[in-house]
């Protein structure tokens, strides 16, 4: 496995979107010569909430979404919209993620929904 990228492969036999020059630092011990490889998993935390967030979902028995993409795509009005069609049906939370503005959390909130 590459232990930058990640890809599951030594040999990389498919596309990427990147490059394999990491550019892995070896540093050199000046006494013995040996040559240690540092590299770091800069998602293992967010990796290993995540796992966390994923257990206590499904225990509690709750389907999740996590709505992804870029600005101005749609998301709160898919949002806004399912939240109508299943509001009377069955209890939806929301967690707003937005850290530029609170525009989509106050459209929500308009829903009266927590």
């Amino acid at each position: 496995m590459c232990g930058t990228c990640g890809c599951g492969e030594h040999h990389h036999h498919h596309d990427h979107a990147h490059e394999h020059s990491h550019g892995h630092e070896h540093h050199h011990h000046p006494d013995e010569g040996i040559v240690i490889n540092l590299e770091q998993d800069i998602l293992q935390r967010n990796n290993l909430l995540a796992e966390r967030n994923r257990g206590y979902f499904e225990a509690k028995n709750l389907f999740c979404l996590n709505l992804m993409s870029s600005p101005g795509s749609g998301k709160t009005t898919l949002l806004e919209e399912t939240i109508h069609r299943l509001k009377a049906k069955r209890p939806i939370y929301v967690i707003e993620g937005d850290q530029q503005t609170s525009n989509d959390a106050d459209r929500i909130a308009a829903l009266e929904i927590p």
